[in-house]
Formats: structure tokens, C-alpha cells, sequence
């Protein structure tokens, strides 16, 4: 009957991971929104949601310090229902602002980094928390969904690179 158990068990644990998310609403600038759309579509992203959340994890575990506040802008804005995980919200609620300003802040900082720094290094939401990112020590390694999204951008960037004219 053990057997029986391990898919419940396994069940129980996607439905608490799926759980552990909640939505903000935040209202973003037309620019930010098209940078944001242009990123998952040059990254294999399904969305800008899945955007936003790699430029928190890379915010939160690459920077040093609590993210910012924005305010929203009056005009040109599209209003985004953005899904965080719970470390990550924890971690954004640790900044100046509320939770939709510091989601502006953010985006706006990782506009202004290296997109294959943002987008092409795969990070686990399990590895930020309320005070950024784990230290290497403490950081868990990547589930089976972070290790095959890694394996696929790996593959994506080594037939990219050998396409361009640096010989490399």
C-alpha cells in the first residue's frame, strides 16, 4: 500500500507549491511591459508574469540590498495580475514601498543589467527569502523543472553562440 502513497504524497506537494503564490496587481509603464514581453519571447518565457519573477529571483539573490519603490505612472501603464512566490513576496515586502512599487523598482533596475544575466541564468524561487538569496552554503539545488528549463536555455545559448561570427 507504501506505493499507493508516494503519487498522493507527490500531489500534495504540487498543489502546496501552486498554492504558495499570490497575485498582485501592478500597474506598469507601456515600456517596461513591451521590455518585459521582449525578454520571454527571447528567453522561451511563457509570459512577462514569468519575467517579472526572474527579475525579482535575480534581484533578491545577485543584489545586496532590499528592492526599492517606484510609483506608478499616471498615463501609459497596462495593469499586470503578477503571481509571486511566498519568499519572494517576503523579500519584496522587506523594501521602502508596498509590494507593486518594489515589483516597478525592481524591473526598472534589471532593465539597466545584462539581459543573459537576468533571463539566462535559471535561479530557484526556493533560493530567495525574505532577505534575498540564500548564501551558497544554505542555497537548495535546482527541482526537476529548474534543471530541465537549464538544460534547454544551455542548449538554446550553445546553438545561438555557434551561429555568430565570434569563432568561439
Amino acid at each position: 500500500s507504501s506505493r499507493f502513497a508516494r503519487p498522493q504524497q507527490q500531489q500534495k506537494h504540487r498543489a502546496a507549491m501552486s498554492e504558495s503564490k499570490s497575485n498582485f496587481t501592478v500597474a506598469v509603464g507601456e515600456e517596461h511591459v513591451q521590455w518585459l514581453r521582449k525578454k520571454a519571447q527571447e528567453f522561451g518565457l511563457p509570459d512577462e508574469g514569468k519575467a517579472i519573477r526572474c527579475c525579482i529571483n535575480f534581484a533578491a539573490q545577485v543584489g545586496s540590498s532590499p528592492p526599492g519603490e517606484v510609483a506608478a505612472a499616471k498615463e501609459n501603464v497596462e495593469t499586470l495580475v503578477v503571481a509571486v512566490a511566498s519568499g519572494q513576496e517576503a523579500w519584496l515586502r522587506g523594501g521602502s514601498g508596498d509590494v507593486p512599487s518594489a515589483i516597478r523598482a525592481v524591473i526598472g533596475s534589471c532593465m539597466s543589467q545584462d539581459a543573459n544575466n537576468v533571463f539566462g541564468v535559471v535561479r530557484c524561487k526556493t533560493n530567495t527569502t525574505e532577505t534575498g538569496g540564500r548564501t551558497s552554503e544554505e542555497a537548495r539545488p535546482l527541482c526537476g523543472a529548474g534543471m530541465d528549463a537549464s538544460a534547454k536555455l544551455q542548449a538554446a545559448q550553445n546553438q545561438g553562440h555557434s551561429e555568430c561570427a565570434c569563432g568561439s
